[in-house]
């Protein structure tokens, strides 16, 4: 049975690396994956599951005056009150239509 030996230098940049992860972990996950390389991928993974980043979503601001003017979120073109969609590339508008305009 052949023993891995990991070198303290080793341990030490993955420790770099993975501030948040304690030493043991870093040394059993060094010794499963058998090299650096395997071991940062490794704790890449586990560090990303335990800290999921939720995807983010654009934010666009809903304006509530569908009375107004307003200006295209994509290209900037102000377009006339009372319209939903820009003339110019068909974004739909920020604005909110009243509900009672939705079955007019």
């Amino acid at each position: 049975m052949s023993m891995t030996v990991i070198s303290a230098d080793e341990i030490n940049q993955l420790q770099a690396m993975f501030p948040q992860t304690d030493s043991a972990t870093i040394k059993r996950t060094l010794l499963k994956e058998g090299s650096v390389e395997a071991a940062v991928m490794k704790l890449l993974a586990l560090d990303q599951s335990k800290n999921p980043e939720p995807p983010k979503k654009p934010e666009t601001k809903v304006e509530e005056d569908e009375d107004k003017p307003w200006a295209c979120p994509a290209c900037t073109l102000q377009n006339q009150a009372g319209t939903f969609k820009c003339a110019v590339c068909s974004t739909t508008s920020p604005i909110k239509p009243k509900a009672s305009n939705l079955f007019s």
